[in-house]
C-alpha cells in the first residue's frame, strides 16, 4: 500500500491491521478489504465521496484476520487456505448532514463523538456580562438627561417668576389689561400710540402754522377797538378767568398793541385751538370724537379726598382707551385714532368762529373770507393731532402756563403749549409728569 492513501499508518504484515484516518475536507466513506493467499495478498480500498456534506466522516476499521483450510478439491488440488478481513467501522456523522455507510460483509457500529456546535460556557457569560453592563450605562444617562432636563424647567421657571410678581405690583397693571375676558387679554389689541418724537414735531408744525395764519391774514394797524370790549371775548373764550396766568385785560392790551399784537394773538388762537384738542381741559369747544367729547361734558368732576381723585383719574383713562379702541374703523390695525375732515368741520368751524368774534377787529381789510376758512383748516389739523393723544396709551397733558406766573411778573407769553406724560404706556402714573416738550414762548 501506498503512503499517500487516505490511511496513514498501519501495523506489520501478520498481525490485527489499525488504520488511522487523517482529516479529510471532502468527506468520503472508505472501505477496505484485504484477502491473502499462498501465492499473492490482493488489498482492496474504495472510496466513496459524499456529495451533499461539508462535514469529513471518519471510519475506522478493525480487521479480524481468520484462517481456515479450504476443504480438498476432488481433482487433487491442492487447497486454498483464505483469510477473510473482518472489519468494524466507527462512524463520526456531521450533525448538518447525514451520511450512511453500507459495507459488504462486515457489520458497521456509529457513534456520534462530541463536538461543539455552540459557543462555549465562558463565551457565553462573557456576553451576558456586556449586555448588562452596556444597559447599565444606557439607563445612567437616560437618568442623567431627565434629570439636567428637569434640572434646567426650574431654573427657566424661578427666573420668569420675578418678572410675574413684578407684573402684579402695580394696581394699574389691572386697569391696562382691563382683566382677562374668556381668556383674552385685551391690553393686547388696544389701539398703539405714536412715538413721542412725531408727536414733538407735529406740535411744532402746527404752532408754525398758526405763526404763518397770523402773519398772512391780521394787520398791524391801529384798530378800533377797547380793552373792555376785547377783555368780555376772552372771557367767553374761557380765557383770563382762572386766576393763573394772564388775565383777560392784560390779554387784550397785548394784542391791541401793534408791536406786541401778532405775539398776543398766536397766544390766544393757540390757547383755544390746543385746548379744544386736550382730554384734561373741559372745553365747550372740545374738538375730540363727538361721543367722547359729549360724554366729558356730561360727568361730574373728581372728588377729592383719600384716592378718590387717584381713581377718578384711572377710570377715566381706562375710558379713553377703550372708547378710542371701540370708534376706530380698523381696530385689528391697532393704529392711532384717524380724524375724518367731513366729521369734524362742524366742530372745527364752531371753534373758528367763536375766535373771529375776537379776532375780526384785527383782520385785514377785503380777507375775512380767506382768513375764515383757513382759520378753520387749521383748526381740523390740529384735531388731527387731538384725535392722536386721544387713542394714545400714554396720558398726554398740554402745558399752557408755567407754575407761579403772575401778571404783575410777565415779559413773555406762550405761544405754543408744551407736552407732558401722565402715565407710560402701560397706564402707570407718572409723578411727577414728565416733560416731553416745554412750551415755547415770545418775549414782549
Amino acid at each position: 500500500m501506498s503512503g499517500n492513501n487516505a490511511y496513514s499508518c498501519h501495523s506489520p504484515w501478520g498481525t490485527s491491521s489499525t488504520w488511522f484516518p487523517c482529516p479529510a475536507t471532502t468527506g468520503t466513506t472508505t472501505t477496505t478489504t484485504t484477502t491473502t493467499s499462498p501465492s499473492s495478498t490482493t488489498t482492496t480500498t474504495t472510496t466513496t465521496p459524499t456529495a451533499t456534506s461539508t462535514t469529513t466522516t471518519t471510519t475506522q476499521s478493525s480487521n479480524t484476520i481468520s484462517s481456515s483450510r479450504s476443504p480438498t478439491k476432488p481433482d487433487g488440488l491442492p487447497s486454498d487456505t483464505s483469510t477473510s478481513v473482518k472489519q468494524t467501522s466507527t462512524a463520526v456523522p456531521n450533525p448538518d448532514s447525514s451520511v450512511t455507510s453500507s459495507l459488504p460483509a462486515s457489520s458497521q457500529t456509529a457513534t456520534p463523538l462530541h463536538q461543539h456546535a455552540s459557543l462555549s460556557t465562558g463565551a457565553t457569560a462573557g456576553i451576558a456580562v456586556g449586555c448588562a453592563a452596556a444597559g447599565l450605562i444606557i439607563g445612567l444617562l437616560a437618568a442623567l438627561l431627565l434629570f439636567r432636563r428637569r434640572k434646567g424647567k426650574d431654573v427657566a421657571d424661578i427666573s420668569r417668576a420675578p418678572i410675574l410678581v413684578k407684573s402684579k405690583e402695580p394696581p394699574s397693571a389691572e386697569i391696562d389689561g382691563i382683566g382677562p375676558i374668556a381668556g383674552i387679554q385685551l391690553g393686547q389689541f388696544l389701539l398703539d400710540g405714536a412715538p413721542d418724537q412725531e408727536i414733538v414735531s407735529e406740535l411744532q408744525a402746527l404752532s408754525e402754522l398758526i405763526h404763518q395764519h397770523v402773519e398772512d391774514y391780521y394787520t398791524l394797524q391801529p384798530v378800533d377797538v377797547s380793552v373792555g370790549t376785547l377783555s368780555q371775548s376772552l372771557q367767553n373764550l374761557g380765557l383770563g378767568s382762572s386766576g393763573l396766568g394772564l388775565t383777560a385785560e392784560a390779554i387784550a392790551t397785548i394784542c391791541i398793541n401793534s408791536h406786541s399784537r401778532h405775539i398776543g394773538l398766536r397766544y390766544v388762537i393757540s390757547r383755544v385751538i390746543f385746548a379744544s384738542i386736550d382730554f384734561h381741559t373741559r372745553s365747550g369747544l372740545s374738538m375730540l370724537p363727538g361721543p367722547a367729547a359729549g360724554f366729558l361734558q356730561s360727568i361730574p368732576g373728581a372728588e377729592y379726598g383719600g384716592n378718590n381723585n387717584l381713581a377718578f383719574s384711572q377710570a377715566l383713562q381706562t375710558w379713553r382707551r377703550l372708547s378710542a379702541f371701540l370708534l376706530h374703523q380698523n381696530r385689528s390695525q391697532r393704529t392711532s385714532l384717524q380724524a375724518d375732515a367731513l366729521t369734524i368741520a362742524p366742530q372745527a368751524q364752531l371753534v373758528s368762529n367763536s375766535l373771529n368774534n375776537l379776532l375780526n377787529a384785527f383782520v385785514i381789510p377785503g380777507k375775512s373770507n380767506q382768513q375764515a376758512s383757513h382759520l378753520q383748516e387749521v383748526a381740523i389739523e390740529c384735531a388731527k393731532l387731538g384725535y392722536v393723544l386721544f387713542s394714545h396709551p400714554v396720558d398726554w397733558k398740554f402745558i399752557f402756563e408755567e407754575p407761579g406766573t403772575r401778571a404783575a411778573q410777565v415779559r413773555a407769553v406762550i405761544i405754543c403749549p408744551g407736552l407732558e406724560k401722565c402715565s407710560d404706556r402701560d397706564g402707570n402714573p407718572i409723578r411727577p409728569p414728565r416733560r416731553v416738550a416745554a412750551p415755547v414762548e415770545a418775549a414782549l
